[in-house]
């Protein structure tokens, strides 16, 4: 979603994200009740949440199916100790599995070629406008079971991370389907080495 002005929200256009449902509510708490000393507070930098379907038109969460979100960043307003998360109709701060980085890591392996890792142990990566996920441990093991394939494979290597970007694209806890191609591939490694001596 992209921030938009109060006053376009006031106006009546449905447009808008997290800051701007908290700068409005600030605005009009301000201005049409006279409360101040209302703050915006943020969490800057990308992270997942299990926050659910939002109260109002019941969004989605935009990861995992609808499992939970993948935030680029988040706003809330702040008045007197007290928490108004305007997006969730919350009094409490959204929990946060925070990401290591501000911006995407890069791997080929990725059906878009970036990443984000959480302090949790997940992997969030995009898929067409929507986020999935995969433990950490998943991915290190594709990593390094393609790097280590590498020199019996490297004829066809474009096809197995072809593979492995289909896997990613279906669902990132797909962990029969990784499973079943490292067995494949595995198992056409030791036919080489045999074919090979």
């Amino acid at each position: 979603m992209v921030s938009k002005s109060p006053e376009t929200l006031l106006k009546g256009s449905p447009e808008g994200d997290c800051q701007t449902l908290a700068r409005t509510f600030k605005k009009v708490a301000e201005e049409y009740f006279g409360i101040e000393k209302i703050t915006i507070e943020s969490i800057a930098k990308p992270f997942l949440s299990e926050a659910g379907v939002t109260p109002y038109q019941g969004k989605k969460p935009n990861c995992d199916d609808g499992k939970r979100w993948f935030f680029q960043n988040h706003y809330w307003a702040s008045w007197n100790g007290k928490i108004y998360d305007v997006l969730f109709l919350s009094n409490k701060r959204t929990e946060a599995d925070m990401a290591k980085q501000v911006q995407p890591l890069t791997s080929m392996l990725m059906p878009e070629q970036e990443y984000y890792e959480t302090e949790k142990g997940k992997i969030v990566y995009p898929i067409v406008n929507k986020y999935s996920t995969v433990e950490v441990s998943i991915f290190e093991k594709l990593k390094n079971f393609v790097n280590n394939l590498g020199q019996f494979f490297s004829n066809s290597m474009s096809g197995i991370i072809n593979k492995i970007r289909s896997l990613f694209a279906q669902s990132g806890n797909n962990t029969s389907g990784f499973d079943s191609l490292m067995r494949e591939l595995e198992h056409d490694k030791n036919n080489s080495a045999i074919a090979n001596k």
